[in-house]
């Protein structure tokens, strides 16, 4: 649960990041999460495994996205028709 309120403020500022460089930093925040979120596990490490694994796919998914977005922009695509065309994917690939 912990995990899942704190996947939202980590992927602002990896699209903030990713918006600057181009490059994914999911992987780095990730590991960041797993070493705040360590000290949690009481002894065992998987609460902060299944930290790090939650925070990387969201932010993934969330660079992903915005990157989609900036290609758009790129090419005068209506965000709109964007928005229709990650939906319909995100459905199909369910």
């Amino acid at each position: 649960f912990i995990a899942l309120l704190c996947a939202p403020p980590f992927s602002v500022g990896i699209i903030y990041g990713t918006g600057l460089t181009d490059h994914n930093l999911a992987s780095a925040v990730g590991k960041l999460a797993m070493f705040a979120f360590g000290p949690a596990g009481n002894g065992s490490i998987t609460p902060a495994l299944v930290m790090c694994g939650l925070v990387i796919s969201v932010c993934s998914q969330a660079t992903d996205l915005m990157q989609d977005f900036k290609a758009g922009y790129l090419v005068r695509a209506r965000p709109r028709a964007m928005l229709v065309a990650q939906l319909v994917g995100a459905l199909f690939s369910s």
